[in-house]
């Protein structure tokens, strides 16, 4: 877990990055949920937190990752508020590769140096404090070969509503340090070819699945 803490004031639409946090030469790392404890004065408040996003090894996803950071409308609250439930990005890897399609599940933010945030204050500014908490896995390079060898395939979705088949037609998905970034489906070279980029202003979204976290065995 690592948190982003804002303090002092923060001008009407402006942003705030904060130093990344970064990983060892050979680590990577994905984002499976965030916590976000809003800015609220002492007189109960709420300012505004227009939005905030990921900045995965200095690349910002604003355009596909971008959240609600304010009070009566946010998008990641704390755990404590959702009984137990996450809001996650995704499914991390190391549980991805025991679902049924893998390739849909492995969608939590991806990066192999470093993660930040950055977050936009809306008119009228923020003067109270606001924090962001990120849930990360990490992995070291020797570590995915005992994961899985691979990411399998997707020829097809089926769109039962519609029913049809929409051809994917994408190849598995060597799990390695060097096609980590692949595994992102908002990333340079995203699983669903070449051109998901453009495609996001023609439809495409980022779902956020909600699960009851497990309690960790020590």
């Amino acid at each position: 877990v690592i948190e982003f803490e804002h303090s002092g004031a923060q001008a009407a639409n402006t942003p705030w990055l904060p130093p990344a946090f970064e990983l060892e030469a050979d680590e990577m790392g994905e984002i499976v949920y965030a916590e976000v404890d809003p800015p609220v004065t002492g007189g109960g408040l709420e300012e505004p937190l227009e939005r905030w996003y990921p900045v995965l090894d200095g690349s910002k996803y604003g355009d596909y990752l971008a959240l609600n950071g304010m009070f009566s409308p946010l998008m990641n609250p704390r755990q404590i508020n959702t009984l137990g439930n996450i809001l996650a990005f995704g499914t991390p890897v190391v549980e991805a590769v025991k679902k049924a399609v893998p390739m849909l599940e492995a969608r939590c933010p991806k990066f192999k140096s470093k993660v930040s945030v950055e977050a936009w204050a809306g008119a009228g500014g923020i003067t109270a404090d606001y924090r962001i908490r990120l849930h990360l896995y990490v992995y070291r390079k020797e570590e995915l070969p005992a994961i899985a060898p691979s990411i399998p395939g997707l020829a097809s979705l089926r769109d039962v509503a519609r029913r049809r088949t929409i051809p994917v037609n994408k190849g598995s998905i060597a799990l390695t340090y060097d096609t980590w970034d692949d595994l992102y489906p908002f990333h340079k070279t995203p699983p669903f070819g070449s051109d998901a980029l453009g495609r996001k202003r023609k439809g495409w979204t980022i779902q956020l699945s909600t699960f009851r976290k497990r309690p960790t065995l020590s």
